[in-house]
């Protein structure tokens, strides 16, 4: 096939989807390709495509949103593969299904663990950055198993830092979101806000990654100049578009779409982008693209010269995961769920938090995220009561059940 010269002006929704699903879990795969076809798949390979399927899953329901998304599957699926540790029976197996965890629990926590330490390793010549930080934050007192605390610190270097939720769990909320933004770079702030962190708390499992890099050919900053980015078909904006008057890139390109990667120095990472051909059919190709796919669109890609638009852009998004991952499959982890392998006591998990952060102008691209696992008492149920319309009351002795008092409130105001 041939390359064909023009200018790709590169939609944010499916830049980030790409670069977010495949640049952080990818590298694994594009390793395994060159190594002989009649070797078996390791547990490592099988972990990433796992991830991998479940970053498309979960990226179908958040390119539901309106505007602009980034997230981090790896983040998410480190976060919740800590829990899932901890998981036993139909919660573990839900849980495995949706997450796609799909080697046992005695094969899949070391494949994490050597997973996050190939993502770790400090290279002397590395020419980027990336951290991997988890941790659990746990109840003063509460008796978490030992071998939950052990395998969590072994294969994802998550050491039990005590918080009191009970007593101050405001104060444990910021002593958190500290440690994230420590991990972050200060990129992810107020990962927990006011309440998502409750006296019935007892356990916070946390994942931070933090990325920073630069491309391995730099847009000039001189070329960048404003244009027009047509964000619907009734409506378009100025942004300052980068440009590329003519750079050898990775390229393909099929009837509907254009596929482009832009290397960062070491050619270890990349940013790939994939733009439909015609203008207002991002939404049709994002529910039709499936990891298999653009898999071989990846391994179609050849070196072609062509001139390269794209704008600069810097994004963040938080969102709550819990309606997403009980109507994924999982509902069990939130009700009436077996964490029997975290403590004795009853858990569920409250909520499942994600933050992320993606900033990509001409000298290359910082990212950050974080994810929260949240695990309360499943014993307590909680609940919210708001009493701002007419209510009845009474006052009983509750030792004889007598009611002393009993009345109604329509209007407060009124005496």
């Amino acid at each position: 096939m041939k390359c064909k010269s023009g200018t790709e002006r590169v939609l944010y929704p499916a830049a980030l989807l790409l670069w977010v699903a495949l640049a952080f879990m990818a590298l694994p795969i594009s390793q395994a390709q060159d190594k002989p076809a009649d070797k078996p798949r390791t547990d490592l390979q099988t972990l990433v495509d796992g991830n991998t399927e479940f970053a498309f899953d979960l990226f179908a329901r958040l390119a539901e949103k309106k505007g602009n998304v980034v997230f981090s599957p790896y983040s998410i699926s480190n976060a919740l593969g800590m829990t899932y540790a901890g998981a036993r029976r139909e919660t573990a197996e839900q849980m495995a299904k949706v997450l796609h965890f799909n080697v046992g629990q005695e094969r899949l926590h070391p494949a994490f663990g050597e997973l996050i330490a190939d993502l770790q390793k400090e290279d002397k010549g590395r020419p980027y950055h990336l951290h991997v930080a988890n941790s659990l934050w746990g109840q003063a007192g509460y008796p978490f198993a030992d071998r939950f605390l052990q395998l969590t610190r072994k294969e994802y270097g998550a050491g039990l830092k005590e918080v009191d939720f009970a007593v101050d769990p405001e104060q444990a909320r910021k002593t958190i979101n500290h440690w994230v933004e420590e991990r972050t770079k200060d990129k992810i702030k107020e990962l927990l806000l006011p309440g998502d962190v409750s006296p019935n708390t007892r356990l916070v499992l946390t994942n931070a990654i933090y990325f920073k890099a630069t491309w391995k050919i730099p847009f000039s900053k001189t070329a960048t100049k404003e244009g027009i980015f047509e964000v619907a078909a009734d409506k378009k904006a100025l942004a300052p578009m980068m440009h590329h008057p003519r750079g050898l890139f990775r390229y393909f390109e099929g009837d509907d779409f254009q596929w482009l990667e832009l290397p960062y120095k070491g050619d270890r990472l990349a940013m790939v982008l994939l733009l439909p051909r015609k203008k207002g059919q991002l939404a049709e190709l994002e529910k039709t693209l499936k990891p298999a796919a653009a898999q071989k669109a990846i391994e179609k890609l050849h070196y072609c010269a062509g001139p390269v638009t794209l704008p600069r852009f810097k994004v963040t998004l938080r969102i709550s995961l819990a309606k997403d991952l009980k109507e994924m499959g999982m509902p069990l982890a939130f009700t009436n769920a077996d964490f029997s392998g975290i403590a004795s006591s009853r858990l569920a998990i409250s909520d499942v938090i994600h933050k992320a952060y993606v900033d990509v102008d001409e000298a290359g691209t910082e990212a950050a995220a974080a994810t929260a696992v949240l695990l309360k008492d499943g014993k307590v149920r909680s609940f919210s009561f708001r009493a701002d319309h007419p209510f009845l009351f009474l006052i009983r002795d509750t030792q004889t059940n007598s009611v002393l008092f009993q009345g109604r409130v329509t209007d407060p105001r009124l005496q």
